[in-house]
């Protein structure tokens, strides 16, 4: 055998192998995939998909304040995470849940700034449209309610 021939011989043991073990590689990386990032994906955006869907229909295009009662810790975490699901997916109309001068990092804060405006308040902020949610505490029923100012004064 010649050189050339020993040379192909073993250089083919070798990529056989290699190549074995990176398409191995590729396949468990696919299923992981699969399995669990894309998976994940998908249940994010179906936990989300029902306050997509009620922004968008509450807002009609409109700005948004949000109103929130009853979320008391351990779950006052969930205001802020409607607030920021509701700001994603109404952009670029604007959402507001506090008054816009205030600073807001954690839920805390967002709890202390959240109040219910009046009509007049709500227009002069550009937000016509007034989303409660409400937590029942004895029962922890969830109501979703939606309220739109007129420019007629008091008109709620």
């Amino acid at each position: 055998m010649s050189y050339a021939a020993a040379s192909v011989q073993r250089a083919g043991r070798v990529i056989f192998p290699v190549a074995l073990c990176a398409t191995l590689a590729i396949s468990v990386a696919l299923d992981f995939h699969e399995r669990f990032i894309s998976s994940e994906i998908r249940d994010t955006a179906q936990k989300y998909q029902g306050i997509d869907l009620q922004m968008a229909s509450a807002s009609n295009g409109d700005g948004v304040f949000l109103h929130f009662t009853g979320f008391d810790p351990p779950l006052n975490w969930i205001p802020l995470d409607i607030y920021q699901r509701a700001v994603f997916s109404l952009y670029p109309i604007k959402v507001l849940a506090a008054d816009p001068k205030a600073v807001i990092f954690d839920f805390d804060q967002l709890q202390a700034a959240n109040f219910d405006p009046d009509a007049q308040w709500m227009l002069n902020n550009g937000t016509p449209v007034e989303v409660t949610y409400a937590r029942q505490p004895q029962t922890g029923a969830l109501t979703f309610t939606v309220q739109r100012v007129s420019n007629g004064a008091g008109a709620r």
